[in-house]
């Protein structure tokens, strides 16, 4: 029952920005971005796996913060609030300078969070590896749009 109940709270707090996703038509885009619908569904099966990841490692450590390292929470709760600052910026406010700085944060982030994960059990990290690759695609999908736009 707490396996559930955390999993979904991660995923609902996770999935709760995709809400704020919608189509800009006033900046230019990169030839190698992908359309909206399409990026919200990748997002959308990485934060299934994300949130199943996170709830998997907390039940490995008995839903114990004192096992479980504290920086890596940090970092996870660090890379959270990085992420949703990025689609504030990206989708609500259309910063493209401020919304790449913080995708590039974000990604920065990602891999502290792999890094931290990597001390504990070094089978775990695969799971990041995808998420870890998006997030540098859209790093550079950012650095282009901001690049296009200035």
């Amino acid at each position: 029952m707490k396996f559930i109940i955390s999993f979904l709270l991660l995923l609902s707090s996770l999935a709760l920005p995709q809400l704020m996703y919608k189509e800009i038509e006033f900046i230019n885009f990169p030839f190698f971005s992908i359309d909206i619908k399409y990026y919200i569904i990748i997002n959308l099966v990485l934060i299934f796996l994300l949130a199943f990841f996170l709830t998997l490692i907390f039940k490995k450590y008995h839903y114990s913060f004192n096992e479980l390292s504290r920086r890596f929470i940090y970092i996870a709760i660090l890379n959270h609030i990085i992420y949703l600052l990025y689609v504030i910026f990206s989708f609500v406010i259309i910063s493209p300078f401020l919304s790449f700085t913080f995708k590039l944060a974000s990604f920065i982030a990602l891999l502290y969070l792999h890094e931290e994960l990597c001390f504990t059990d070094k089978k775990d990290t695969k799971i990041l590896v995808p998420s870890i690759i998006w997030n540098f695609y859209l790093t550079l999908v950012t650095l282009s749009i901001f690049i296009i736009n200035s």
